[in-house]
């Protein structure tokens, strides 16, 4: 299993349990469409799950007002997008609903997950 993990402030971060690899991507790529020099964005691999091989993005690696810009971002516009995407768009095959469960419900937990930590950390800086 790889992980999937974002830095969002120093005490806080997420590892994405259940949208893995495709909502770890959503998110990067609706920070590269909206954040100014999306090139500044920090993503390395992480090491340390089994079969290693996931992504980590550090937003902490930003300056500082791009840093703010990019948790507006996640804070406002990621849920929208990911439920589009879930339900309507490129990821409706990526995360089927099933009798047994919705698996799109889980990963959307993921992108609320990011967004509500992300409105605590701006809600700090005042």
């Amino acid at each position: 299993m790889k992980f999937y993990s974002v830095s969002i402030s120093p005490e806080y971060g997420w590892l994405m349990y259940s949208g893995r690899e495709p909502m770890f991507n959503l998110i990067v790529d609706i920070l590269r469409e909206e954040l100014p020099a999306p090139g500044e964005l920090t993503i390395v691999p992480r090491q340390d799950g089994p079969g290693d091989g996931g992504l980590h993005l550090n937003l902490l690696a930003l300056p500082a007002d791009r840093y703010r810009t990019a948790l507006e971002i996640l804070a406002d516009g990621t849920i929208p997008r990911a439920r589009a995407a879930l339900y309507d768009g490129e990821l409706i095959s990526v995360y089927p609903h099933r009798e047994w469960g919705d698996d799109r419900v889980k990963a959307l937990g993921d992108i609320k997950t990011v967004a509500l930590i992300a409105r605590n950390v701006l809600a700090r800086m005042g």
